[in-house]
């Protein structure tokens, strides 16, 4: 599946167009990473998406997925963002590290890590990926993006208030249960988002 790549290349991965619940689809593809195609990076964590999780075997869980029409297994909480990011008609350009890189090749490892900067500041944008929706935390997100979108800070003020008064949900817990998340005690986030055109969260 990997064929051997130049100092200045790195790897996209073209992600195809799928309905929710089908088959997880994709190539790799070399590019230059001087004059790349419109690309988006993926910043994530290989591992479960909460840092403290009750079930230990959940870090461990894997899907199978297709690509280069071979069957790989990729980390769960990869498997979701795919599914959450794919279009359901058309192609998706992304560079995904697990994917992206032969990790088990050292010497491509080592040299692909040479050009981590690059590949980050040539993309589009980054994406950073907390995982899936947990505990009302999907509620959070909206009034994050809600506020933001909102510039009268007393109409900013009841979209708060509405929120913490909701019966429907714990506000703490669905608000916890993104600081909880392991995406934020990984230390290669920071130079993933430092680097960035752009930053997206999902």
């Amino acid at each position: 599946m990997y064929r051997p790549i130049g100092k200045n290349q790195f790897r996209i991965l073209v992600l195809e167009g799928g309905l929710h619940g089908t088959r997880i689809c994709c190539t790799i593809a070399p590019e230059s990473i001087d004059s790349p195609h419109n690309y988006t990076a993926l910043s994530y964590t290989w591992s479960s998406v909460l840092h403290v999780t009750d079930d230990p075997d959940a870090e461990f869980e894997k899907v199978e997925i297709e690509i280069n029409r071979r069957p790989i297994w990729i980390h769960m909480n990869l498997a979701v963002a795919l599914a959450h990011l794919r279009l359901p008609h058309g192609q998706r350009l992304l560079w995904v590290d697990a994917i992206c890189i032969n990790q088990s090749n050292a010497i491509e490892k080592n040299q692909q890590l040479l050009l981590m900067r690059k590949i980050y500041q040539r993309a589009e944008s980054v994406i950073s990926w907390l995982g899936w929706e947990y505990n009302g935390s999907s509620k959070i997100m909206d009034l994050v993006t809600a506020v933001a979108h909102e510039n009268n800070p007393e109409q900013r003020r009841k979209l708060v208030l509405h929120e913490l008064m909701d019966p429907r949900y714990d506000f703490r817990q669905a608000y916890d249960s993104i600081f909880r998340r392991s995406y934020w005690y990984r230390a290669w986030i920071i130079q993933e988002v430092y680097f960035a055109n752009k930053v997206n969260v999902a």
